[in-house]
């Protein structure tokens, strides 16, 4: 990630919807914003469009599974052997599911995902 002046902010799901409108938005205030999501080529083009908008913008996509929280340790981990300190984190992805399925540590997917998740990110 290249070096600004700006924040460095962490906003999941940020490959659609508010999330992406979100990174729009701190990009074009100056912000590192690390743009979360589970898969590559969705992060990737997030990545590709708000560097169309701003050629300088300092973006690095930070791909995750909210719903395996070794996952979410693990790039805990990545980002403090990078050196990368995240001063803002804004924890909005989430899901919801019609029927009960489980997270790959056990637990209900939606509780997993919008609950033990972003707590585990706040303190990784």
């Amino acid at each position: 990630m290249t070096t600004t002046t700006g924040p460095v902010v962490l906003v999941t799901g940020a490959t659609d919807g508010i999330g992406r409108e979100t990174a729009l938005e701190l990009v074009r205030l100056g912000a590192r914003v690390l743009i979360h999501g589970r898969k590559a080529e969705r992060a990737k083009d997030v990545v590709s469009a708000l560097t169309a908008i701003r050629k300088d913008a300092a973006l690095e996509p930070l791909l995750l599974d909210l719903s395996d929280l070794s996952q979410v340790r693990t790039a805990g981990q990545v980002l403090d052997e990078r050196g990368v300190q995240i001063d803002v984190l804004l924890n909005n992805a989430g899901v919801y599911q019609n029927e009960r399925q489980a997270s790959a540590d056990g637990f209900e997917l939606t509780f997993a995902v919008n609950h033990l998740a972003p707590f585990a990110l706040t303190h990784v």
